[in-house]
């Protein structure tokens, strides 16, 4: 989950708390991150600057001016989606509200109660939406958080798995993994006791970038599985796709 293809990113927050989590975890990701404090300094910042920016995110409840004001603001001046804006709410929001938000030019809609590999996911998917157009390493995936075990050529190890395909996985660990190696997991999906049992090839890693990171790993794709195992991750995908409203 450490991109190769670093992107600029405004992260527009009232609360210094957010701004840092949120820089703290599109920086830990690869990502360049700039901060506006409220709405009126994120315009300033994009009547100036919006073409250096690839994404912004946007605090919908501000003060001084509203997520809504600066996506309005943004329409108004001829720069609506130009960064795509991901909207950020301290509370759920109805279907009116995301159709509004929708209609102003958000791209998406995140709760604060987000996890750090949704926000990831959901910036990936926006960031790199050319690479899905084109068929590059894009499927249905869903951001989790499993306790996995897993034995390699070099014997076992634990990680976390952080996002789920019925495709494969990305296997975070701080055990370095080789590309290339066939390696066995072990895991439940959440909400269920059953341990699953999946042979996997590691296609990528992470490795050159080693550091004190959330994200470190790689991704591991599917070799065997057992019908009624596969059966289990893929209503679990779809269902979360639904849930996190990735698909209709």
């Amino acid at each position: 989950m450490i991109t190769e293809d670093a992107k600029n990113i405004l992260v527009t927050d009232d609360s210094m708390f957010f701004r840092r989590k949120l820089g703290d975890i599109l920086t830990e990701a690869g990502h360049r991150v700039e901060y506006a404090r409220n709405g009126t300094q994120a315009v300033e910042i994009l009547g100036a600057r919006s073409g250096e920016y690839d994404l912004m995110t946007l605090d919908l409840d501000m003060p001084d001016m509203s997520g809504f004001q600066v996506l309005a603001w943004m329409s108004e001046h001829g720069i609506a989606g130009r960064p795509p804006v991901i909207v950020i709410s301290s509370i759920f929001q109805t279907g009116d509200v995301r159709g509004r938000l929708t209609r102003l030019g958000a791209a998406c809609f995140l709760t604060k109660d987000f996890s750090p590999q949704e926000l990831i996911l959901r910036s990936n998917q926006i960031l790199f939406s050319e690479k899905a157009a084109a068929g590059v390493s894009q499927r249905e995936r869903v951001p989790v958080s499993i306790p996995a075990d897993y034995a390699a050529n070099d014997g076992a190890h634990d990680g976390f798995i952080l996002n789920i395909s019925a495709k494969g996985v990305y296997l975070t660990t701080e055990a370095p993994l080789v590309k290339g190696t066939t390696i066995r997991m072990r895991f439940a999906l959440p909400g269920t006791d059953e341990t699953l049992a999946v042979d996997g090839v590691v296609r990528w890693t992470t490795a050159e970038k080693r550091r004190t990171t959330r994200f470190c790993g790689g991704g591991v794709m599917f070799t065997a599985i057992a019908a009624k195992d596969m059966n289990r991750i893929e209503a679990f995908v779809k269902k979360e796709l639904i849930r996190l409203r990735l698909v209709e």
